[in-house]
């Protein structure tokens, strides 16, 4: 699993070229059935028709993204003899242990469990006896930017529960990554890239996105990688945002000749209507006989400057309101993505991840694996 994590990182890194991003990793347990007559019971929100059940995971750099609500988080298993995996048809507690796990305070209402309680399960593949000792309850963290994607490696939900075919999988039961191999099935992997937006530049963006979609390609037919399953629409963000910068150029110089075309318009019916007005005061000057040459300088010294003061003047003015107009528009993007009531916005925020996911048959160190795929 750590091999897999820096390959990956080193992929993604490659494909960013240079964008900063985070990188998070998460292990999954096999699914975990419950015990009749022993904590928890079945609840009254799974449902009639669809089995309950929870899962377990080890989720890398989960302090920083969750907030304690009670007791503490868990630790590692008393010892390696201790967590030894039960054989199987125990019930867990009489052979290892009970595995120290946190679980999220919405996952703990519907299950009507507290901090102290022992769980009992069966793993679902091989039916061995599991049992978790209940630590402390916590609560997503309520986070901003980038950090806010933390939480799509959890596929049950910030509910503490989902339903999909006939299941209602309930957790997830975080455990530290030590409870995995001795106590606990390794099923599946998932692993999160959240590029920092802010860092992208405009003359970089299709070069990403076909690096992007190139590693996509790499990934579903690399020999070595097998079984991965990448989720991300950052390629067709980054795309769509470069063709809108281009067309927006496009644009910014069709208006910059219009207007160029309209100041040598204005300025040629300016000169037309000086030369109109000075007719007499020209022909006056000739008749004393002034030179062609030099009723130009004499116009030119009247002119150049007037003209000089006025590009300086504007050619100011217009970086300045160029500045406000560029401010006014990033405020304008940033409280749009921050209102609920903008959906486009809300939509769009999730699509800038990588998010990748494989199930393992062997250790947790195993490279082989199927695609995963969770309710």
């Amino acid at each position: 699993m750590a091999s897999t994590a820096r390959t990956l990182r080193t992929d993604v890194r490659q494909s960013l070229h240079g964008v900063p991003f985070g990188f998070w990793s998460g292990t999954w347990s096999d699914t975990l059935n419950l015990v009749p007559g022993a904590l928890p019971g079945r609840p009254a929100s799974a449902g009639k028709g669809n089995i309950p059940r929870l899962v377990a995971a080890a989720l890398g750099g989960v302090r920083s993204h969750a907030v304690l609500v009670a007791g503490h988080w868990p630790g590692a298993p008393a010892s390696s003899a201790s967590a030894t995996r039960p054989a199987s048809g125990t019930t867990g507690s009489e052979a290892a242990d009970p595995v120290p796990a946190a679980l999220p305070a919405a996952a703990a209402a519907l299950l009507h469990v507290s901090p102290g309680d022992v769980l009992r399960f069966r793993e679902g593949s091989n039916h061995a006896g599991v049992s978790f000792r209940l630590t402390g309850l916590f609560a997503p963290r309520k986070l901003s930017g980038s950090a806010d994607s933390y939480w799509s490696m959890d596929t049950i939900g910030a509910g503490g529960s989902s339903t999909a075919s006939g299941y209602t999988t309930y957790g997830p039961l975080l455990v530290s990554p030590a409870a995995f191999g001795p106590a606990l099935t390794a099923d599946s992997g998932s692993w999160l890239a959240q590029p920092d937006m802010a860092k992208f530049t405009d003359t970089s963006l299709s070069a990403i996105s076909g690096d992007l979609s190139a590693f996509k390609q790499s990934l579903e037919s690399s020999s070595t990688l097998t079984g991965m399953l990448l989720s991300t629409t950052l390629p067709a963000v980054l795309s769509a945002t470069a063709s809108s910068l281009s067309v927006a150029r496009s644009l910014l110089v069709i208006v910059t000749l219009q207007l160029l075309v309209l100041a040598v318009a204005a300025l040629l019916a300016t000169a037309r209507l000086l030369v109109a007005q000075r007719e007499g005061e020209t022909a006056l000057l000739n008749a004393r006989g002034a030179g062609r040459w030099q009723l130009t300088r004499l116009t030119a010294a009247e002119v150049i400057p007037l003209c000089g003061l006025a590009a300086v003047i504007g050619g100011l003015a217009g970086i300045r309101l160029a500045a406000l107009l560029a401010t006014a528009a990033r405020c304008g993007t940033r409280a749009s993505a921050c209102r609920p009531c903008w959906p486009a916005s809300l939509n769009l925020s999730p699509g800038w991840r990588v998010v990748l996911n494989r199930e393992l048959t062997g250790p947790v160190a195993g490279l082989d694996g199927r695609t995963c795929h969770r309710g």
